[in-house]
């Protein structure tokens, strides 16, 4: 992998962001707390025009997420679905 560091991305709420751009691995991510159902999409690049890399996962509890080093190429965008507050773990190349 080279040299590399982890960084953390926190999004809220219901919303979509770009947690890196360029190369890099999902490590884990942590749900802080959640209202409703969240769901989770991951995508290659910085847009949800990428390629599906992690297609839809259903969350119903708060606490950790292991992604066993998801690895994105072009970048690393999340989808978020429903209600809550998630931290993503990031380990950027």
């Amino acid at each position: 992998m080279g040299a590399s560091r982890t960084s953390y991305k926190n999004l809220t709420q219901t919303g979509s962001g770009v947690l890196m751009a360029g190369e890099g691995w999902l490590k884990s991510f942590y749900v802080n707390n959640l209202t409703t159902n969240l769901t989770v999409k991951l995508y290659d690049g910085l847009t949800a025009t990428g390629s599906v890399v992690h297609d839809t996962i259903t969350i119903s509890a708060a606490g950790w997420q292991n992604m066993d080093n998801v690895h994105f190429k072009n970048g690393c965008y999340v989808a978020l679905g429903g209600t809550g507050n998630v931290t993503f773990k990031i380990l950027e190349q």
